[in-house]
């Protein structure tokens, strides 16, 4: 909506400066007119009045309203951007656990097919033991990984994290007002299938198939996707199967 407004105000101020310009210099070649001459004094009068009405208003509504608010967007993206690096940044060490242990291509997100993820059925409880690595900006290679914990355990303190952060984030004050994708997006994230299965499995551990649950993992590998495209990208993160690191 805030694309549609702008063209249009810029296609306005065109417009009046156009007829400024051959009312006042006659520097703009307009069709001859028939009118009486009076008559058209009058007319240029009151289109000069309009077109100078529609410039002032907009440089007001500029100073007034979209330098405030440009303003006030770039604080609260501020505020925003290390939570959803966060959130992204945890989602894609998720996705490349479940990379390493299916057999998945993560390097593109966008490429893996809902036939792949055929294979999970859901949550088995067993040990993670998952390394990976993060490589800053400046090149160094930090090793993590999630020990001791098990898939349920791992997922589970995700959707806690991503609830969380989520919800501080929407809880901000005129953060329904920034016109930006992830507004919508973060609460179809929050409570996504895939995380209510996880709180399931959480609840009472148990380690049951489920038909739908290939659906739920690519509805999440989807949300990754479009959140990472709406906040762009961020730190490398990539899995290390044996003691050499693989590169990023």
């Amino acid at each position: 909506m805030e694309k549609q407004v702008n063209l249009a105000l810029a296609a306005l101020n065109s417009i009046s400066i156009l007829f400024l310009l051959q009312i006042n210099i006659g520097i703009v070649p307009l069709f001859q007119s028939s009118l009486p001459r009076d008559r058209a004094e009058k007319i240029n009068m009151l289109v000069a009045d309009l077109s100078q009405g529609v410039l002032v208003s907009t440089f007001f509504y500029l100073l007034l309203v979209k330098l405030p608010e440009s303003t006030k967007a770039k604080k609260v993206k501020d505020l925003i951007s290390p939570k959803l690096s966060t959130i992204a940044s945890q989602m894609e060490i998720s996705i490349h656990y479940l990379a390493q242990k299916y057999g998945l291509e993560a390097e593109d997100i966008a490429r893996i097919d809902r036939d792949q993820l055929s294979a999970i059925a859901g949550l088995d409880g067993e040990l993670m033991n998952f390394r990976y690595q993060i490589i800053g900006r400046d090149g160094r290679v930090i090793p993590f990984g999630t020990g001791a914990m098990t898939d349920i355990q791992h997922f589970e303190q995700e959707r806690v994290l991503v609830e969380r952060l989520i919800d501080e984030i929407l809880a901000l004050p005129h953060i329904a007002d920034e016109d930006s994708g992830f507004v919508d997006l973060l609460p179809r994230l929050r409570d996504c299938r895939f995380y209510s299965s996880v709180r399931f499995y959480s609840q009472y551990g148990k380690a049951v198939s489920s038909p739908d649950f290939s659906t739920y993992v690519y509805d999440y590998l989807r949300l990754y996707s479009k959140l990472r495209k709406e906040i762009g990208p961020g730190a490398c993160i990539s899995s290390v199967e044996d003691t050499d690191q693989l590169p990023c």
